[in-house]
Parts: C-alpha cells; structure tokens; sequence
C-alpha cells in the first residue's frame, strides 16, 4: 500500500514538472518575441526621423538653389580665337612667322629624333658615284647582274636609291651582317625574271628596286635588321621581312607596281634615257648633275 502511494505521488510530481516547464518555455517564448517587436519598433521610429530631417536638408539645398542667379559668362563655351591665318595670303612674312611656330629637332624627345632620317646636304657626283662603288664592292652578283655586269646592273639605279642604300648596307654591316649586299638590281623586262607577268610591272626594270643576300631566312632576326636599316635609310619594304619569297625586296618608292608613267621611258631591253626614267619614278634628289651610264642594249 505505501509503495503503491509513493509510485502515485512520485507520477504526480513528474506530471506537476512537465506542466510547470512547458508554462515557463511558453511565457518565456513570449517575452523573447515581445522583445523584438519592441526592437523593430524603434528602429522603424528612428529610420522615419532621419528620412523626415533627410528631407528637411533637400529642401534647404532646392531652396539655395532657386535663389542663386545663374552666370552665363562661366558656363558659356567661347570658340576659340580665330587663326591668324585664316583667309590669309601666306606671303614672305608670314611664312617666317609660321616657321617659328614649328619646333626645333633639339626640342623634340629623343625618342622621336632617334626616328627621324638625319638630312646630309645635297650629294655631289662623287658622292653618288662613291655610293655605286661601294654597292658594287658589297655586292653578291646573281644572275641577272652577272648577264649585264654588276656595274651597269647598279648604275642604272636611281641616284638617289643608290645613296639611300649604300647607308643602309653600311648600316647592317656595322651591326654584325657583314655579308648583306646586293644580288639582283636593275634588270630589264627581256631577262623574263621575276614574279608579274608582265615584267613593265617590276621597279627592277626602272632601277627602282634591288633583292638583297645576306640577311638569313624570312622571319630571321637578320631580315628584320635589314628592314629597320632600310627604313631608317628612307627605304621602302614592301612585302616586309616575314614575306616566304619577297622578304629581301628593298625599293625606293613605296608602290608594289610601278606607276604608269615609268612605262614610256623604257624598252623591253633596256631604258630609253636613264634621266627621264629616274624622273619618271617621282623621286628628283640627287638627279642632277649625275653622268648617265652608257645605256648598252640586253642581249636576248
């Protein structure tokens, strides 16, 4: 009987326990919610009060706004002042005055001047002659120069090729390719060489164009000297170092094909006056006062 009293009382507690726990969890849960609710509120309240003085400083701003008068002469955009020479005759004086305005070689960066040709005064006909010597003294004669002697085959180059690529040569020499040289110059239309179809479209046919040796591979580290010696000689590369087939190809003018009017100062054997074909080519430095070469016709 008494344990059957004590099993009782003991259930009742455990029951009496669980009740009590479950009422505290559940006020307990409340207390917590009831904390944040009170948290959110206070934090909307202060939100809306800083929104309400945001919009009391905006009005403030508009309203200063308003009141400042707008100064045309600060936003307007002037034009520039005219050019003085603008509707100008450019007479004598006013030449002189445009030339000052252009800077001077020793103002320029040295990064640009490195660049730039340096002008030599005017050859005499030494000094092309010198050239020609010197390109025939460098030269690795190939077929074609051998048929007509390297120094027909290089006298009939425009003069002012001429000089332009002995300073090249000299150039690449100095720098290591002792062997570039010239191998194919001038050759006329009747030699049947070379890559058109019509061989009037060559400039080797108006001693406007030479094929160099010497120079390693297309793509090589020595082809792409020979072009930066070229250019800075005033030379022109037209297919460029890289071309599988052109790479040596060196010319005085920058055309592919050559112009139009060089057609009528040549044979197909040989040039009909080395003066007007030189002049044809556009290019007078050099020019005159320069010896012709005797013109001696192409065996065929």
């Amino acid at each position: 009987m008494r344990a059957k009293r004590a099993a009782f009382i003991i259930v009742v507690v455990l029951i009496f326990s669980h009740r009590v726990q479950a009422a505290t969890h559940e006020h307990g849960g409340r207390v917590v919610d009831r904390v944040k609710v009170v948290i959110l509120d206070r934090s909307i309240d202060k939100l809306r009060a800083d929104i309400a003085a945001l919009r009391h400083e905006l009005a403030d701003v508009k309203e200063d706004i308003t009141k400042t008068p707008v100064q045309e002469d600060k936003i307007r955009v002037e034009a520039p002042p005219p050019s003085p020479w603008h509707g100008a005759s450019l007479d004598r004086q006013n030449f002189e005055s445009l030339v000052d305005l252009v800077p001077t070689l020793s103002s320029l960066p040295s990064a640009i001047t490195q660049q730039i040709v340096p002008l030599s005064p005017q050859p005499n006909e030494d000094d092309v002659a010198d050239a020609r010597a010197y390109l025939v003294q460098t030269a690795t004669p190939g077929y074609t120069m051998l048929r007509q002697t390297p120094e027909v085959s290089i006298g009939r180059l425009h003069p002012d090729f001429a000089v332009r690529l002995a300073e090249a040569v000299r150039r690449c020499r100095a720098r290591g390719l002792t062997d570039v040289g010239i191998y194919s110059a001038y050759r006329p239309p009747a030699f049947g060489v070379g890559g058109f179809s019509d061989k009037f479209n060559s400039l080797h046919s108006y001693g406007l164009a030479v094929d160099v040796t010497g120079i390693g591979k297309a793509g090589s580290s020595a082809a792409k000297l020979w072009q930066e010696c070229a250019q800075y000689a005033g030379l022109y590369l037209p297919y460029g170092p890289s071309n599988r087939v052109e790479f040596n190809h060196t010319q005085l003018i920058p055309a592919k094909k050559a112009p139009s009017p060089l057609r009528q100062t040549i044979t197909a054997n040989a040039p009909r006056d080395l003066t007007q074909m030189w002049m044809a080519s556009g290019v007078s430095s050099h020019i005159p006062g320069i010896k012709h070469v005797p013109i001696v016709e192409a065996d065929r």
